[in-house]
C-alpha cells in the first residue's frame, strides 16, 4: 500500500476497524504512520534501495536520505486513514492512553444513530444522482 502511494503516487484510502486488531502491536504502526507517515524497519535495505532507486526516477538529484523523505512525503500527501473504532468500554479508554497519537493526530467523529428521515434522504441521493453507492 505504501508503494501505491508513494511510488505511483495514487490517493488510498485505507478504512481499519477496531475488530480487525489482531494484537495491540498493531496499533503502534497505526500511529507511525500517523505520526510520521512511515513504519519503521518496515522495509528492509534492499527493499528500501529499490523505493529508492525508482525516486531516482523522479528526482534525479539529491542523497539516499532526500530520496527516501519524498516517498514518506508522498505517503503522508496520498494515503488517507479511516479509524473506526466502538467508544464503548475499557478498549478504547486503555487504547486511547496508550497511543496518544490516535487522538492527537486524527479528527473523531462521532456518529449516532440516523433519523429515518436523513436515511431516506441519503438514499434518495444514491439513486437520483450520478454518484453510485455501494454497500
Amino acid at each position: 500500500m505504501l508503494k501505491i502511494v508513494g511510488l505511483e503516487n495514487k490517493p488510498v484510502v485505507f478504512l481499519f476497524s477496531d475488530t480487525q486488531v489482531q494484537n495491540e502491536a498493531m496499533y503502534e504502526d497505526i500511529c507511525n504512520l500517523l505520526n510520521n507517515g512511515e513504519v519503521p524497519n518496515l522495509f528492509p535495505l534492499e527493499e528500501k534501495a529499490k523505493i529508492v532507486e525508482e525516486v531516482s526516477n523522479i528526482l534525479t538529484e539529491g542523497t539516499m536520505n532526500q530520496k527516501y523523505a519524498y516517498f514518506v512525503s508522498k505517503c503522508k500527501e496520498n494515503l488517507h486513514l479511516i479509524l473506526c473504532m466502538s467508544p464503548v468500554g475499557e478498549g478504547f479508554r486503555r487504547r486511547i492512553r496508550t497511543f496518544p497519537g490516535l487522538v492527537n493526530c486524527t479528527t473523531i467523529d462521532w456518529f449516532l444513530s440516523w433519523p429515518e428521515e436523513a436515511l431516506m434522504y441519503y438514499f434518495y441521493l444514491c439513486t437520483n444522482c450520478k454518484v453510485h453507492c455501494y454497500h
